[in-house]
């Protein structure tokens, strides 16, 4: 059975009737309305208790990490401290976090090998073509038309020039 009152829009209040045709909300009885109140005052106490941040105490040292070994420095006492109920595993996990960030900060950037090919003119000027190297050398390469000489840097500018 729902609640018999009208809200302030007009439509009906959905709640469930608990005495005399009306929900607790809009109850008459003095005994119901004090333990709405009630309700209403310890819940707030609650949600203050749950919702204060926990945090370190502020004697609670600074830490810098320079190297991975201080990453290993910081993280062993809060996971003693985690394994024997001491610290709430949400600031450990905090503390894990930005361990890992500092840690991929720590790295050294990954080495990337160049691959670098130098061009080596031939005593004759021209510049070999790399199908004759690989013995591919015919008419369907592009780069030197099967000459197995890339053409000269001029006759290259020319030609780029005449496909515009």
């Amino acid at each position: 059975m729902k609640c018999s009152v009208r809200r302030r829009d007009g439509k009906p209040c959905q709640a469930a009737a608990i005495k005399d045709g009306r929900c607790l909300f809009h109850a008459r009885d003095a005994k119901l309305t004090r333990a709405l109140k009630q309700g209403r005052v310890s819940g707030g106490l609650v949600m203050q208790r749950f919702s204060k941040c926990p945090t370190l105490s502020e004697s609670t040292p600074a830490v810098r990490l320079t190297s991975p070994q201080d990453i290993l420095e910081l993280l062993s006492a809060p996971i003693s401290q985690v394994r024997t109920g001491l610290l709430d595993r949400g600031i450990a996990q905090v503390i894990a976090g930005l361990a890992s960030v500092a840690q991929r900060c720590l790295q050294p950037e990954p080495y990337h090998e160049a691959n670098v090919a130098f061009i080596v003119h031939a005593p004759s000027g021209r510049i070999p073509c790399a199908c004759v190297e690989t013995g591919t050398a015919d008419a369907t390469c592009i780069q030197c038309s099967g000459s197995g000489y890339l053409p000269e840097s001029n006759e290259r500018l020319s030609a780029g020039a005449d496909a515009n």
